[in-house]
């Protein structure tokens, strides 16, 4: 009697185990299908789960350590990774079910790009308001972002660069050329940041206008780790 006692503690403690490891399948889809998905199990996101290429299934052993909690991920050439978690599947009489439409790398440039005029425009809509308040809405151009360049790493003395650029009707700087720098090493941070810049343009009888010729020089100041 005392081992079937001991016997029957060891398999009511054993089946709770068991029953957390069970496999559970998982139901891949996507479009366009031949995505190549990963499953990424636990909180510390660890890829234990071999992969497939939708459309597909995968078994996920669950352990007590995942708590419930894996994520899925979707990779194929040409398009922006997906990752879908756990609690976005829709459940299914097999298992979850997974789908994602990926988006193409062209398509996430063109949005990003569409960001960036939207706030370029917001940007310059303060910069009309702010001068129509002080009288300044017909005058010359007018600077509405300023980028400071990044200081190179391989310099490490004072420095600046004088450069040449274009203003366009939307406010963009373009054609920028660099006419003379006290260390040729600044040059590209010089353009990278004014590239960035954002102008009111000039504008003749309530119209924006192209502005050329345009002049500005860039400073740099080097500072010490302790802050001389």
């Amino acid at each position: 009697m005392k081992r079937f006692f001991v016997s029957a503690l060891l398999v009511l403690a054993w089946a709770p185990l068991a029953a957390a490891a069970k496999p559970m399948t998982v139901h891949l889809t996507s479009d366009p299908a031949g995505a190549t998905v990963t499953v990424h199990k636990g909180y510390y996101s660890r890829e234990t789960d071999p992969s497939c290429v939708t459309p597909c299934k995968l078994k996920i052993r669950q352990t007590r350590s995942d708590s419930g909690h894996y994520s899925v991920v979707f990779r194929k050439n040409g398009f922006e990774p997906a990752t879908r978690m756990a609690e976005e599947a829709t459940p299914g009489p097999e298992g979850p079910i997974f789908h994602v439409s990926l988006t193409s790398e062209a398509d996430a440039i063109e949005k990003q790009a569409a960001r960036q005029i939207a706030i370029d425009e917001i940007a310059l809509e303060k910069c009309r308001l702010k001068a129509a308040d002080i009288g300044l809405a017909n005058g010359e151009p007018k600077p509405c972002r300023i980028v400071t360049p990044n200081y190179p790493a391989t310099v490490n003395t004072d420095g600046y660069c004088d450069m040449q650029f274009d203003i366009t009707p939307d406010g963009h700087t373009e054609n920028i050329i660099t006419t003379g720098c006290s260390d040729q090493r600044l040059g590209r941070a010089s353009h990278a940041a004014l590239s960035k810049w954002l102008y009111l343009p000039k504008r003749i009888d309530g119209k924006a206008v192209p502005e050329a010729g345009m002049t500005v020089r860039m400073t740099f100041r080097y500072v010490q780790e302790d802050g001389s």
